[in-house]
This record gives C-alpha cells, sequence and structure tokens, in this order.
C-alpha cells in the first residue's frame, strides 16, 4: 500500500505538477535596511554590482550615484554599506542632471566598462565613461513617442556581447516593449506579454547568460509583490520563462533593482534593491537570494 507522501507525488505528477525540489528556486537569504544621513541618499532604482558582490553602484531617482561597497555575512547576505563615492550625473555639457526634471531608472555596464543609463519622463538611453562624466545619448527608441511619461524605459541589462536590452514599464496593445541596442542602432523591437498586474522593473544578465528580471506589482493598503523570473535571451525574444522567486504582499518594501552575481560555490546570487521615493514611511532595502538549481 502506498504511503501518504507517495500518493501526494502521484497525485501531483498526474495533475501535471512537478516536485518543489525539481525546478530552480531562488531562496531568501537575508534583508539589510541601508540608512544613510546624506541629503541626496534615496530613491535608489537601480544597482550594479562586482562579480563577487562586494562593489557597488546604484543611482537615485535624483538622477545622483553612488559608489561604494557591501559588507556580507557568512550565507552571503549584505549586512553592511559603505559609499566611497558620491556625484551627481551630467549632461553632455557637464551639467548637473538633477537640476532639471528627470527620472534616473535603468542602469547598466558594458563590456568595456561604459555606464549606461535609462531614463523616463524624458525618454532616452545614455552612455557615459564614468558615472561623473558627461553623457552621450543614444537616437530616440523607437515607439517612445507612444510611452506615458513615468512608464518607459524602467528595466536596463548588458548581454555578454554587449547588446543592451531594456523593457518599458508600461504596454501597449498588452505587451511591455523589449528594446535591443548594438552596435549604436536600435535593433526591431520584440516583445512581452504582460501578466497580471506585474510590471518589468530591474534587470540583469547573469553569469550564466540568462536575462533575469525583477517584476513589481502593488496591492493598495497591503503592500508591494516582487518577483524574479528567468529567460533565454536570443535574437528573437526572450523564451523559456521560469518564476524562480514571488513574495507576498507587504514582505518587502518597493523593489526595483536587480545585481546578478556568483558566489565561490558556483552559485548564483541575486541582490535587489528598494527605491523608498524618498517618503519616510518607506526604506532602502537589500534584499539577497540564492538560486538552487
Amino acid at each position: 500500500m502506498f504511503t501518504r507522501p507517495v500518493l501526494g507525488l502521484i497525485a501531483g505528477l498526474l495533475s501535471g505538477l512537478v516536485p518543489a525540489h525539481a525546478v530552480p528556486v531562488a531562496e531568501w537569504v537575508g534583508t539589510f535596511v541601508w540608512r544613510d544621513d546624506g541629503p541626496d541618499f534615496g530613491g535608489l532604482s537601480s544597482l550594479e554590482l562586482s562579480s563577487d558582490g562586494s562593489r557597488f553602484l546604484t543611482l537615485s531617482d535624483r538622477s545622483e550615484a553612488f559608489e561604494g561597497t557591501f559588507t556580507r555575512d557568512g550565507e552571503g547576505a549584505v549586512n553592511g554599506a559603505d559609499i566611497t563615492f558620491t556625484t551627481p550625473l551630467n549632461d553632455a555639457g557637464g551639467i548637473p542632471l538633477s537640476e532639471k526634471t528627470v527620472d534616473s531608472e535603468g542602469l547598466a555596464t558594458l563590456p568595456d566598462g561604459t555606464v549606461s543609463i535609462s531614463f523616463e519622463g524624458e525618454h532616452r538611453l545614455t552612455f557615459r565613461s564614468a558615472p561623473d562624466g558627461p553623457e552621450q545619448a543614444a537616437p530616440l527608441p523607437p515607439g517612445s513617442d507612444d510611452w506615458e511619461g513615468n512608464l518607459g524605459l524602467e528595466a536596463l541589462a548588458a548581454a555578454p556581447d554587449g547588446t543592451l536590452w531594456a523593457l518599458t514599464e508600461g504596454t501597449i496593445d498588452g505587451d511591455h516593449a523589449v528594446l535591443r541596442y548594438r552596435g549604436g542602432a536600435w535593433l526591431a523591437p520584440l516583445g512581452l506579454h504582460r501578466e497580471g498586474t506585474w510590471r518589468p522593473v530591474g534587470a540583469d544578465f547573469g553569469p550564466d547568460g540568462r536575462l533575469y528580471l525583477l517584476e513589481r506589482d502593488f496591492w493598495p493598503l497591503v503592500g508591494f509583490m516582487s518577483r524574479v523570473l528567468r529567460f533565454d535571451a536570443g535574437e528573437d525574444g526572450l523564451s523559456n520563462p521560469q518564476i524562480l522567486f514571488q513574495s507576498r504582499a507587504g514582505m518587502f518594501d518597493n523593489l526595483e533593482g536587480l545585481a546578478v552575481w556568483q558566489d565561490r560555490d558556483g552559485a548564483i546570487r541575486l541582490t535587489l534593491i528598494s527605491d523608498d521615493n524618498f517618503l519616510p514611511v518607506q526604506k532602502t532595502e537589500i534584499v539577497d537570494l540564492r538560486v538552487t538549481e
């Protein structure tokens, strides 16, 4: 006679389900609440990390860049942050963008070290040799005339071959725009169908060459929900989606930035950062996840 656990496994298989351990999953490792007395600190909506997860570059919505180092505990979760360099982002003429009405959102570092930043409101993709250097702008993204002001290029990631992948937070006809920029030109636009009320807010390519996408949902009076998906990224678009992690509403703050790295044991690590919108009722959180295959 079958035992109860065996009967449960058989029932799951017959219903088309697979055991939880048979699929990749991102497990929560730790959460760090980042507090800093600097007058410009806050509104962090993007994150880039060194290959070992120790050095960071992050941007605020008010076009301020912060560089520094994270300390991590024995499990690899951030337990301290030290800002070593702060600078405003400058336009092509060297004027700080903080003096304008701009919203810096996506952040990606190209293989040659070039820093790429996407902006909402005044939709554009820019490049600078260093965070404090003058910007150079790409041609306007295709379809940007149809984007709402704060629903433009929200998620930005650099593929190993140097191609930039950018996803819009908003949709047109139910699809988020998936744009690629390579060799000084935009490639043919692709799309990602919107699922429910989830919206792309952060992205990064992992050392495995796959695209990791952070999505956000919001439940009024309850809080934010977050999830991380993983895709194969090719010339035809994004395929083989896998949901690695999904939080309950209110578990974390407004997670908007994602960085992917690899630990000494070869495990994929995900570090997420929240945008507190410069509001005292919100907080800047660093959330660490470990992917188990």
